[in-house]
């Protein structure tokens, strides 16, 4: 016996005039938004840990260049280069966004080193 014909033998049992298509019309429907709960879910937590690993690298590269820039300064002070500092560091990061481009640029070929 199949769930309709089951559902609407227990309805006619009690007398019920509700109807057992509108009963399993609800059960498919209630089982597709489990599913579609689970799936977001899923998407949520797998997007989330890929922003907070992202804006990690951001956090990690804008470190890497303010650490950079500091050196810089130093050294390209009296050179033909010293355009390139032209600029103060937050107005550079915000006019060439560097936090995108070289998070892009670096990722899978290689990171900068790190010298202490």
């Amino acid at each position: 016996m199949e769930w309709r014909e089951m559902q609407s033998a227990y309805y006619r049992l009690m007398n019920s005039r509700k109807s057992s298509k509108c009963w399993l019309i609800a059960v498919i429907r209630k089982v597709w938004m489990i599913a579609w709960d689970l799936w977001e879910h899923h998407n949520s937590i797998l997007h989330e840990q890929e922003n907070l690993q992202t804006d990690a690298l951001h956090k990690e590269t804008n470190r890497r260049v303010r650490k950079l820039y500091a050196k810089a300064v130093n050294l390209v002070a009296n050179t033909t280069d010293n355009y390139l500092l032209s600029l103060p560091l937050g107005d550079l990061l915000k006019k060439y966004d560097l936090q995108e481009s070289l998070g892009s640029e670096c990722r899978g070929r290689h990171t900068l080193s790190h010298k202490k």
